[in-house]
C-alpha cells in the first residue's frame, strides 16, 4: 500500500513540476498546504482491527435489519429441527429446550456489537443445553456463526479462543451422546472451527485492505486538488506581480508628469510639452511591456500581435487549423451580435485553445465548432471524433486556464471525453444586460 501511494504521489509531483517549470519563486499567496504522505491516513495492517469502522457499520440501520433477519431465520430453523424426532439418545424439546433455543439463536442479532460477550454466553448456554440431554445439532448454528463473526472482527488470538470454545463443546456433545470416539470428535471440532476461522480471517483482512485503499484514494484526491489550487494561485500571483510592476511604475510616472504639465501649462509651455512627451513615452512603454506579458499566454505562432482578438478572428483561425490537417467545420445558429470586449476575447481564446489541443493530440481528426447566439447567452461547443489516433494526454493546465478565464465573465466551461470517443468542450457565457462583463469593464472599453 505505501508503495502505491508513493508512486501516485510521485506522478502528481511530476505533473505539478512540469506545469510550473517557468517561474517557481516563492509566492506570498496563502495557498493551502499539500497532502503529505507522513500525514496521510496510514494503511491498516492486516493483523489489526478497526473498531470505529466496525461500530459505525454495526450501528447502521441496514446492517441491524440484516442481523435481526438472520437471527430470526436461524431461530425458526433450529426450532423446526428440534421439534422433529431427534436421535434416540437425545430427548425431545420441552418448554425449557424451546426457551434455550430461542435465547441462544436470538442473541446473534447483536453479534457485531458485542461479539466476545455473545460468543461466551452462546457457548455456555449451548453446553448447558447439551448437558440437559437435548440434541446438540439443533443449536450448533449460532456458535458456528459467532466463531466466524469473531474471526472477521477481532485479532487472531480472539478468533482462536472462539474456535477453541466451539471445538470443546463439540467434543463434549459427541462424547455425551456416544456418537463417536474422542479422536473423531476432536478432528471434527478442529476441522469445522478451523474452516470458520479461515473464512472469517480472510473477510477481516479484505475489509482492512478496502479501508486502506479508500484512505489512500482520498489522500491522493486531496493531494491533486491541493496541487491544482497551488498551480492556479502561483500563476495568479506571478501575473499580479508582473502587472503590478508595469502598471504601478508607469502610472506613477504618468501621474507625476501630468500634474507637472497642468501646473506649468500657462507659465512654462516648454516644460509642459516635455512632461507630456514623457507621459506619451511612459504609456507606450507600458503598453509594449503589457503586450510582452500577455504574449506569454498565447499559443506560439508566427502571426503578428493582434491587440483585440475576438470571434471575428474565427474564420482566420479556422483556415489555419484546416491547413494543419484537421477537417474542421464551423456552424453558427442565431443572429450574431456584438459582445463586450472581454467576453469576446474569452470566447475566442477558448475556441483557440480547444482547436490547438485537437491539433496537438488528435491531428487529422474531424472537428466541429458550433456557435449558438441565444438571447441571453452565448454557447460554443468544440468537439472532435476518433478518426485519428490520440498522440497522448495533456497535463490539464490548459483546461484550468480556460475555466479561470470563463469564471471571470460569469460563464461555465465543461470538458471531457465523448461517449462514442473523442473530446468535447462546452462554453457558456451570459450576455443579457451586459452580464458577461467582469467588474470594472464598460461596454465600450
Amino acid at each position: 500500500m505505501p508503495r502505491i501511494f508513493r508512486r501516485a504521489r510521485a506522478t502528481a509531483a511530476g505533473t505539478a513540476s512540469d506545469a510550473g517549470s517557468g517561474v517557481r519563486e516563492h509566492s506570498p499567496v496563502d495557498a493551502r498546504p499539500l497532502a503529505d504522505p507522513a500525514h496521510a491516513p496510514a494503511p491498516v495492517p492486516a493483523d489489526l482491527t478497526v473498531p470505529a469502522a466496525r461500530s459505525a457499520a454495526a450501528a447502521s440501520t441496514g446492517q441491524w435489519a440484516v442481523d435481526v433477519t438472520i437471527a430470526v431465520g436461524e431461530t425458526l430453523v433450529s426450532l423446526q429441527l428440534g421439534l422433529n424426532n431427534p436421535p434416540e439418545q437425545w430427548q425431545h424439546l420441552d418448554a425449557l429446550g424451546i426457551v434455550l433455543t430461542c435465547v441462544i439463536n436470538m442473541m446473534t442479532m447483536i453479534r457485531r456489537t458485542y461479539p466476545l460477550t455473545v460468543m461466551l454466553l452462546c457457548t455456555a448456554l449451548w453446553g448447558w443445553y447439551v448437558e440437559l440431554g437435548y440434541w446438540p445439532v439443533v443449536n450448533s448454528l449460532a456458535p458456528m456463526l459467532m466463531c466466524y463473526t469473531i474471526a472477521s472482527l477481532r485479532p487472531p488470538r480472539w478468533a482462536g479462543t472462539a474456535a477453541g470454545l466451539l471445538s470443546g463443546v463439540w467434543v463434549y456433545a459427541t462424547v455425551r451422546g456416544h456418537a463417536g470416539g474422542v479422536v473423531t470428535a476432536l478432528a471434527q471440532g478442529v476441522v469445522f472451527s478451523g474452516v470458520l476461522w479461515r473464512f472469517g480471517d480472510q473477510a477481516r483482512k479484505l475489509a482492512a485492505s478496502n479501508i486502506a485503499l479508500a484512505s489512500t484514494a482520498e489522500a491522493l484526491r486531496l493531494d491533486q486538488e491541493a496541487r491544482a489550487r497551488e498551480a492556479v494561485a502561483l500563476e495568479r500571483a506571478r501575473i499580479a506581480r508582473e502587472l503590478h510592476d508595469v502598471v504601478a511604475h508607469h502610472l506613477s510616472v504618468v501621474s507625476v508628469q501630468a500634474g507637472l504639465a497642468r501646473y506649468v501649462l500657462a507659465s512654462d509651455q516648454g516644460t509642459a510639452a516635455r512632461a507630456l512627451d514623457t507621459v506619451m513615452d511612459s504609456t507606450s512603454e507600458a503598453l509594449e511591456e503589457l503586450r510582452r506579458i500577455l504574449a506569454l499566454f498565447r499559443p506560439a505562432s508566427s502571426e503578428p500581435y493582434s491587440p483585440s482578438a475576438g470571434l471575428r478572428e474565427l474564420p482566420a483561425l479556422t483556415e489555419r487549423i484546416r491547413s494543419s490537417g484537421v477537417d474542421l467545420e464551423v456552424r453558427t445558429t442565431g443572429s450574431p451580435y456584438p459582445l463586450t470586449p472581454g467576453a469576446d476575447l474569452c470566447a475566442y481564446r477558448v475556441v483557440q485553445e480547444s482547436l490547438t489541443n485537437i491539433l496537438k493530440h488528435a491531428p487529422g481528426s474531424r472537428a466541429l465548432v458550433a456557435v449558438e447566439y441565444a438571447r441571453d447567452r452565448l454557447a460554443i461547443r468544440i468537439s472532435n471524433d476518433t478518426s485519428a489516433p490520440v498522440k497522448g494526454a495533456g497535463t490539464g493546465n490548459g483546461l484550468l486556464g480556460m475555466r479561470e478565464r470563463t469564471r471571470v465573465y460569469g460563464g461555465s466551461l465543461d470538458a471531457g471525453p465523448r461517449p462514442g470517443g473523442g473530446f468535447v468542450v462546452l462554453l457558456t457565457l451570459p450576455t443579457a444586460g451586459g452580464s458577461s462583463r467582469p467588474p470594472g469593464e464598460s461596454p465600450d472599453s
